[in-house]
């Protein structure tokens, strides 16, 4: 049996699809949401063949897969066109297009005549995301390749913040915060509180306002739209895992750090996930949570503890 008077507001909200507004405790400390935790003995693809593909040294390439969300690409592209290098690197935009069926080609096609950098469409319908990633790195030519989302606002100074934190820290992959950017405003019945709890479920991260690299005691799981990793670490842990239809940027998370490399947070690296309003509703998180447990049963066959 549930005390309902002893839960905060907002879960009472997410709980029973009702608003109850008033005056709330705060708790700052509260634990980022890092998203589902994919089993670490999962057997992964092979590493991705980089053919006669060339890699850039100064080159970072940008992926970012799509489905169906022509609209908001056209935002994002435009972001993306704005990005400042200070001269210090070059990069690539690779629209690894996962079986849309609206206007998505006929967006990118229009962009790439004034785009200011080389701009790719790729095209695989394969189930799921992480086909899309693959036969995008299978066509990537930088030295490092940076994934984001189609709902990811990027201030001009992103990728130079990424840049500039792979050459004074030597790290191996790096990712920074994502912010949620409220086109219509945030609820009132979603205060910092719930926000710190639920912004996983929104692909939200923030660790805090100080660069720090990962480590035995601390953490810093990415989320999807906003990480960037060493090519050559890509080749050595291969591609995305193709059985997996979410989370696939938490697993890589764990696959990197469990092979010993190096995982650097930093936090000017800063962009913004869009979230319409009918993301920001109890009946949304209700239903993630749903999917959520759905996702953790399937994943389950994997699990070494799996008696079945």
């Amino acid at each position: 049996r549930y005390r309902l008077h002893h839960w905060p507001r907002w879960w009472l909200t997410v709980l029973t699809g009702r608003t109850f507004l008033g005056r709330m405790t705060l708790k700052p400390d509260l634990a980022q949401g890092s998203g589902l935790r994919a089993p670490g003995n999962c057997p992964q693809p092979p590493a991705q063949s980089q053919g006669d593909v060339g890699t850039n040294v100064n080159l970072l390439s940008l992926i970012l897969a799509t489905r169906n969300r022509a609209g908001q690409l056209a935002e994002t592209l435009t972001a993306l066109a704005r990005q400042q290098t200070q001269g210090a690197f070059t990069y690539e935009v690779l629209i690894a297009d996962n079986g849309s069926t609206d206007e998505t080609r006929a967006q990118v096609t229009a962009a790439q005549a004034s785009f200011p950098v080389p701009l790719r469409y790729l095209y695989d319908d394969g189930p799921g995301k992480s086909w899309a990633l693959n036969a995008a790195l299978r066509e990537a030519r930088g030295a490092i390749c940076v994934f984001l989302d189609d709902d990811i606002l990027a201030p001009p100074t992103w990728l130079a913040s990424l840049w500039r934190t792979f050459t004074e820290t030597g790290a191996d992959a790096v990712t920074g915060r994502l912010l949620p950017h409220w086109p219509e405003g945030r609820p009132a019945w979603l205060p910092e509180e719930a926000l710190a709890t639920f912004g996983g479920m929104m692909g939200c991260v923030d660790y805090g306002p100080a660069r720090f690299t990962a480590g035995a005691t601390r953490h810093c799981p990415w989320g999807g739209g906003n990480m960037a990793i060493r090519r050559d670490v890509l080749s050595r842990l291969g591609g995305f895992d193709v059985r997996m239809t979410r989370a696939q940027d938490t697993e890589y998370y764990q696959r990197v750090v469990q092979a010993g490399f190096a995982v650097c947070y930093e936090p000017s690296a800063a962009a913004h996930h869009v979230i319409p309003a009918e993301r920001a509703t109890p009946a949304f998180f209700r239903q993630w949570r749903r999917k959520a447990g759905h996702y953790s049963g399937y994943l389950m066959q994997w699990k070494r503890s799996h008696l079945l």
